[in-house]
């Protein structure tokens, strides 16, 4: 196998307990894109535990995406446990505590990206530390497809491409766990947050959309809002940009009635072109125009320039 330090390469920091039988008989295979990591993984009996002391290790927050391929797996976030059958897509957060458990051989696609990266598609924090998409549901299984076929091309991809992949998952799982309307125990100020992303979801067209307009609209001030925002590693205009970028990359898709960047640009309140560019660039590490060129979808809703799998 694999060392330790490759298993913590792909896969985050951990305690583990592995047989010598088991560790030499696992295959990990890690690639990066940008600041994200997409590791295959095959391997026997094994068992993880990490916990906040391992997220100081981790040098940041990390949401994993886990999807079986093969095989069973018991995963536990702060003593609740669930089992994961194959086709079934974990999503975990690496703050608290977790486990898993694996009794027998499986295989896995993992994609460990930068938690504030995911926030970006959700259009809010992450409502879970913990959470499964089941793979025999229908959008479970468009999920778990996607993985597949990402595993099976991944020697394709090139940093732009791989980088495009995972941004095309991030959005199709989004509105998956959107759509499932997750329930979870909010506080009034967790509550309150989320009004005010609802809020500036709605008026993210509106060229008046400034942390003043944004406190007078929820009756706090503007320095109570700048709290809010960082309490959850973020900033008012931050969050404002990131957002409009994500709504230009999806304009950017349309082949019909397309806009062009420059309109993209002033649609979405940058000064002009040349600022949506470096903004975007920064974000997707791509270019407006090569974003369009690799996403554009056809009229029947299907990307157009999606990459072949080799026979």
């Amino acid at each position: 196998m694999t060392n330790l330090a490759s298993f913590c390469e792909a896969f985050l920091n951990w305690d583990l307990n592995i047989s010598p039988e088991a560790a030499k008989d696992t295959r990990l295979e890690c690639r990066y894109y940008g600041d994200v990591r997409i590791s295959s993984l095959e391997g026997g009996i094994c068992r993880g535990v990490r916990s906040e002391f391992h997220n100081a290790l981790d040098g940041g927050e990390y949401t994993g995406l886990v999807t079986l391929m093969r095989g069973n797996m018991l995963v536990s976030t702060e003593g609740v446990e669930m089992e994961l059958s194959e086709g079934d897509t974990l999503i975990w957060s690496n703050r608290g505590n977790h486990e898993f458990y694996v009794s027998d051989w499986v295989q896995q696609l993992i994609i460990i990206v930068p938690t504030s990266r995911f926030q970006t598609y959700m259009a809010r924090p992450l409502p879970f530390k913990q959470w499964a998409l089941q793979g025999r549901t229908p959008v479970g299984g468009l999920i778990s497809g996607f993985m597949r076929a990402l595993s099976q091309n991944i020697e394709l991809l090139d940093r732009r491409s791989g980088e495009t992949a995972v941004d095309m998952f991030l959005a199709m799982l989004s509105k998956a766990i959107k759509g499932t309307h997750v329930n979870v125990e909010a506080t009034p100020r967790t509550a309150r947050y989320d009004r005010i992303l609802s809020f500036i979801e709605d008026h993210l067209a509106n060229a008046k959309l400034t942390p003043a307009f944004i406190a007078r609209a929820h009756n706090i001030s503007t320095r109570y809002l700048n709290f809010l925002f960082h309490q959850h590693g973020q900033t008012v205009v931050g969050w404002i940009r990131e957002r409009r970028l994500v709504h230009g990359a999806e304009d950017l898709q349309e082949s019909q009635d397309a806009l062009s960047i420059t309109e993209i640009a002033h649609k979405w309140h940058f000064s002009d072109g040349a600022h949506f560019t470096r903004s975007f660039k920064t974000k997707f590490g791509v270019t407006p125009s090569a974003w369009r060129r690799d996403n554009q979808l056809t009229k029947d809703g299907v990307q157009s320039n999606a990459p072949r799998r080799r026979n």
